[in-house]
């Protein structure tokens, strides 16, 4: 029950404030659901709230959704988040992101 807890905590807390929950705040909530294997559908559409509410793209929402997709068994999903995850990392010139999802891609046998 904690882990629920402190899963939703950050949109509960803005909740209270009668706004909408920052694209951080969801993309912070689904990445706790992620990591602790709550409720990966949840945490999908937290994601994916994320993704559309930011103006400037992040490649770290396409790589945890990525991930996210992967352990919900859509592996073809989760190739196609990685890649754009790619495009965004290489738009922006994040060293770090394009290793991260050259490493995905490559272990899920979609780049040699």
């Amino acid at each position: 029950m904690r882990a629920i807890i402190m899963g939703r905590l950050s949109l509960l807390r803005v909740e209270s404030f009668n706004r909408t929950p920052s694209a951080t705040e969801y993309h912070m909530a689904a990445y706790y659901y992620m990591d602790n294997d709550l409720d990966l559908e949840q945490a999908k559409e937290w994601m994916t709230t994320a993704i559309s509410l930011r103006t400037k793209p992040d490649y770290r929402d396409h790589l945890h959704l990525s991930t996210i997709l992967d352990k919900l068994g859509d592996r073809k999903g989760a190739i196609k988040s990685a890649q754009r995850c790619l495009e965004v990392a290489k738009a922006s010139e994040t060293k770090y992101g394009v290793k991260e999802s050259m490493d995905i891609l490559k272990a899920w046998g979609a780049m040699e």
